[in-house]
Parts: structure tokens; C-alpha cells; sequence
């Protein structure tokens, strides 16, 4: 399972609810939960990481 889509379940948030939390579109965080965040601008991953409540680092996919 994809690292934000893990971290959205835990949290108990829908892809809807993040997105409005972290100001980008249902299919941003779709697309993010399918391809990861390694071409997102940073802000919009600094928004993502603090709606989901974690450090920045968690979003990465580990190799």
C-alpha cells in the first residue's frame, strides 16, 4: 500500500477530506496515492504532510 494512502487511512480521512485539508484536488491526492509525491511542488507536499500530521520525511515511499 501506497505511504499516503496508508497514512490517510490511519488518520480516518477520505481522499475528499484531505484534499480540502491540504488545498488540493481529489485527483491530486489520487494521483499522489498512485505515483507518490516525488514530482509535487513543495508546498503543496508541506501542506499534505501537515494535513495528515506527520513530518515531511513520512511521505516518502521507501525503497
Amino acid at each position: 500500500m501506497n505511504e499516503i494512502r496508508r497514512l490517510r487511512k490511519k488518520a480516518g480521512l477520505s481522499q475528499f477530506k484531505l484534499a480540502v485539508r491540504a488545498g488540493v484536488t481529489e485527483t491530486t491526492i489520487r494521483n499522489w496515492e498512485r505515483r507518490g509525491i516525488a514530482d509535487a511542488k513543495y508546498g503543496a507536499a508541506k501542506r499534505l504532510a501537515r494535513a495528515l500530521g506527520v513530518p515531511m520525511e513520512e511521505l516518502e515511499e521507501e525503497e
